[in-house]
């Protein structure tokens, strides 16, 4: 099957690191000050998935302070917005690939509450 014994576990190997070495997926992401995309947005591109983005109560998010979120846009997954940092506490909700102009139109009472973000 192989011409030589060697063969066979080179092919696996370089299988193996092929697997490794695939980038990680990332989604778009813009959080907005304001209602309608204004006020200044923060975009986070590429967004990493599968782990909690946590604002911490500063603005350590490229600017973006904590609990003034007012309008977003995903693409290219879903994310849980959480009002606790440190994605604790039960999401306040969940949107997938979708832009939502005004947060207080949509949820209501979840205006100005974000506190960390996981995607995925």
């Amino acid at each position: 099957m192989f011409p030589s014994t060697t063969q066979a576990p080179m092919i696996a190997l370089g299988t193996a690191l092929s697997v490794l070495l695939l980038p990680a997926m990332a989604l778009d992401l813009a959080l907005c000050y304001d209602r309608d995309y204004r006020g200044g947005c923060a975009n986070k591109w590429p967004m990493p998935v599968n782990s909690c983005f946590s604002n911490r109560g500063g603005t350590n998010w490229s600017g973006f302070t904590n609990d003034a979120l007012s309008s977003f846009r995903i693409s290219g997954g879903c994310c849980r917005f959480y009002r606790d940092a440190d994605c604790q506490g039960g999401p306040m909700f969940t949107e997938c690939n979708i832009n939502v102009p005004s947060i207080h139109d949509k949820y209501g009472q979840f205006n100005d509450q974000l506190s960390s973000i996981f995607c995925y």
